[in-house]
């Protein structure tokens, strides 16, 4: 089966999750089929990808956003060129809906056209942002599948209109379960090992208001002064970065260690006891939150807002903690629920058991399934 892939950016440019789903996508189907991508990068860690043009201006990113015609016969041309049973289109930042016409005007009428949505940006509210939904409305009509990697998204097109020719399909994110015994081997290389009786919280992620890292910094300092075994790594990088020491209030439980890559994120994951995903949810929801698969994936239980993906992904007191709130209180007291060894114990076998549907297999199953479907 011939697929090509689409999306804004490609792998090594990681700018968020979705170029580490495509990076997912090339490991669990290469093998067996012929994979191709198009992407507005200069360069890619893939050998068969095309470049998408597109303009740098302000202006000029505004209206690529709405009708890019560039990318529109670029797109045209490649699918000529390469005839792909496929077409699997990701993030549109840059690209817009001409994708999707691209494909249905090839003159190859057998192309099956997908659709990923992971984010909720089109349910944005705003004239900008109205104008642009009920745009991508429209032409939502051409696609043939949607799919989306929680029921929290596809809940946001859901309403009449939204891609009304496409079915639509639930298909979870997905994570490798690393070798926990070769992790173990580099404990120590990024952070000190942990030491005994002392209770390790992480934050992993981008360090900015929206996520919560001032919020939590702030609480963790007022419950490290009756928990001094407590201890909070604080891993990412971020517009908020330089205000951590003004929050930590100099508490020597608080280390904050910067941008980890794949293999010191393995690292800190496995030495840490809990993640924490304090994304405000006054500020934004988010979709499927990588973090929570990764620390599922190392056995870990999650503490995280009651909002958006994170609401279906985290099963309260079985393999998380939600917060039913932004109150500073309510923060402390997940804090301290995971202070107790049997609570955090007993998450792990609920957590092998929620694995499953974040394999590589899942996935690659479900995939196949959607792309052969007639």
């Amino acid at each position: 089966m011939k697929i090509l892939y689409i999306n804004t950016y490609a792998p090594p440019n990681y700018v968020g999750g979705t170029e580490r789903t495509i990076d997912v996508y090339f490991e669990i189907l290469s093998g067996e089929h012929e994979l191709h991508l198009a992407t507005t990068d200069r360069e890619s860690c893939y050998e068969s990808y095309f470049r998408l043009p597109h303009s740098k201006s302000r202006i000029a990113i505004a209206i690529s956003n709405f009708i890019n015609l560039s990318a529109y016969f670029e797109l045209k041309r490649i699918i000529k060129k390469i005839r792909p049973d496929v077409v699997h289109a990701k993030n549109l930042f840059l690209l817009s809906p001409m994708v999707w016409l691209a494909v249905k005007t090839s003159g190859i009428s057998e192309i099956k056209l997908i659709q990923t949505i992971e984010g909720h940006s089109l349910s944005k509210n705003g004239l900008k942002f109205r104008v642009r939904k009920n745009y991508y409305r429209f032409m939502s009509r051409l696609v043939d599948e949607l799919t989306t990697p929680t029921e929290y998204t596809m809940q946001q097109f859901t309403a009449p209109n939204w891609f009304p020719n496409a079915k639509k399909h639930i298909v979870r994110n997905a994570v490798k379960f690393e070798n926990q015994s070769e992790v173990e081997k580099t404990s120590g290389a990024t952070l000190p090992l942990k030491q005994p009786n002392t209770v390790r919280y992480l934050f992993l992620g981008q360090l900015e208001e929206y996520k919560g890292i001032l919020w939590l910094v702030k609480c963790f300092s007022e419950f490290y002064k009756t928990n001094s075994d407590a201890e909070l790594i604080i891993a990412g990088n971020g517009s908020v970065k330089d205000k951590l020491t003004a929050y930590s209030n100099g508490v020597d439980g608080i280390t904050y260690i910067g941008w980890v890559d794949k293999a010191q994120k393995n690292e800190v994951i496995f030495s840490a006891d809990i993640l924490l995903m304090t994304t405000i949810p006054s500020l934004v929801e988010e979709s499927s939150p990588m973090v929570i698969i990764e620390s599922y994936a190392h056995g870990k239980p999650v503490i995280a807002t009651k909002s958006g993906g994170a609401a279906e992904m985290v099963i309260h007191t079985k393999t998380g903690y939600l917060l039913d709130g932004e109150t500073d209180e309510e923060l402390i007291k997940a804090l301290e629920f995971f202070k107790i060894e049997e609570n955090r114990n007993k998450m792990s076998e609920r957590i092998e058991a929620e694995l499953e549907k974040y394999s590589y297999h899942t996935q690659k199953m479900k995939l196949l399934s959607i792309y052969a479907r007639k």
